[in-house]
């Protein structure tokens, strides 16, 4: 995953800059991050197992990995 580029179309997309977007993708990260519901918190320690913040970079492809697996099991289901 070219997160430089994510990140490019992003910004296109919300007439903002990429640095913008990396900015707003942190915030939301360190306010997700402080979630006290127990399934946000299951999927953090997956995201960071070490409780601190995760790159941009290692949260996009966590995100990924979990969509893939997800696909995978409702394929398996049909």
């Amino acid at each position: 995953m070219n997160t430089k580029k994510l990140l490019e179309e992003i910004a296109k997309k919300q007439n903002m800059t990429p640095e913008q977007v990396e900015k707003e993708i942190r915030i939301a990260i360190r306010e997700a991050m402080k979630s006290k519901d127990p399934k946000a918190q299951m999927l953090w320690k997956r995201i960071s197992p070490d409780g601190k913040e995760p790159s941009i970079e290692r949260f996009l492809q966590c995100v990924v990995d979990m969509l893939e697996e997800r696909r995978e099991e409702r394929y398996k289901r049909t």
